[in-house]
């Protein structure tokens, strides 16, 4: 039988969140001092998370005014180096080992590493299909999901172009020409099996590493990825090539919490940080709202978040 709209509402649960628990607090001061990994998995099993983004450190000292000259774990760290574009690429080829955060290519064809906020030269790449469709962990699903356009663009008669930089028009029904153009695509200028995912451009202009990427996705995609060391060989093409420019690799701060965004304006560090001393700094505590980066196996005490779930079942509200 059918169950009238306004009763299948209340036998829905519906769950959402709010920023105060049943105590009216938000943060928790831990009740005990531990290495920065051990905190973070503390305060999830037994709250939300660290305390993560600007606005919850603000919220936190208007909650507790008398705890500022004490040292705290927050939940901010530096992430594993990765793409600007996103992509999820391993392909490495230090020089050294970076001791910096951004990454620059040298003399002789490999990377070496620098403070993003110095000014050099860079590369970008043209590709908009690549960043749009071929970022992150979805670059292995690219092949996959091409196939099976082609298998439900034939079996349904549906149309759609495969993309605007490396246009395939096609029209149902779909021939073996068709099928043969989309699999010469996925191996030539548009693939990443054939090591041409990218047409790459030196800017001769020096910026910081951010102005460089800002710029680059203005006039083209992104800065310059390199996903094997046959993109290497074409970037280092020696009627291009310029050593100490900067390509798209990044090793970034990032906060716990997932999806609190990291804002380098935002950011409160005392003189001189963060300094990344011994490279192995690469996670920070607060004192009077400043920060400072240091090893994560220190022990220290820290502040965990709670986000409240209201659930609201029948005519009733609870907090949890």
């Amino acid at each position: 039988f059918a169950v009238p709209e306004v009763a299948a509402f209340w036998l829905l649960l519906s769950v959402c969140s709010t920023e105060h628990n049943k105590t009216g607090k938000t943060f928790h001061i831990s009740p005990t001092v531990m290495t920065w990994l051990d905190a973070q998995s503390y305060c999830r099993d037994n709250h939300t998370d660290l305390i993560s983004g600007v606005k919850q450190l603000k919220d936190f000292k208007k909650q507790y005014p008398n705890v500022a000259n004490q040292i705290f774990w927050i939940g901010l760290f530096r992430d594993c180096w990765s793409w600007s574009d996103g992509s999820s690429f391993s392909f490495r080829l230090w020089d050294k080992d970076p001791k910096k955060t951004c990454a620059m290519t040298t003399s002789n064809g490999k990377w070496s590493s620098d403070d993003c906020n110095n000014k050099k030269p860079f590369f970008c790449y043209n590709g908009e299909f690549i960043r749009s469709l071929y970022n992150g962990t979805v670059h292995l699903h690219l092949f996959n999901d091409l196939l099976y356009l082609v298998v439900y663009y034939k079996n349904y008669g549906l149309s759609t172009a495969v993309n605007r930089k490396c246009s395939l028009p096609v029209s149902p029904p779909l021939s073996l020409s068709s099928i043969a153009a989309v699999s010469s695509l996925l191996s030539g200028q548009c693939s990443s099996i054939g090591g041409q995912l990218y047409e790459y451009h030196f800017i001769g202009k020096n910026m910081t590493w951010k102005a460089a990427k800002e710029y680059c996705r203005k006039h083209h995609t992104d800065l310059a990825t390199v996903s094997n060391q046959a993109d290497m060989q074409r970037l280092h093409n020696p009627a291009k090539f310029q050593a100490g420019a900067w390509i798209g690799l990044q090793r970034d701060w990032r906060w716990s919490q997932p999806g609190v965004e990291f804002n380098e304006s935002e950011s409160k560090w005392y003189p001189g940080e963060p300094n990344n001393l011994g490279n192995h700094e690469n996670c920070v505590w607060m004192r009077n709202d400043k920060w400072n980066d240091i090893s994560c196996s220190y022990i220290y005490e820290f502040i965990c978040y709670e986000v409240a779930v209201v659930v609201l079942t029948g005519a009733k509200q609870e907090v949890r």
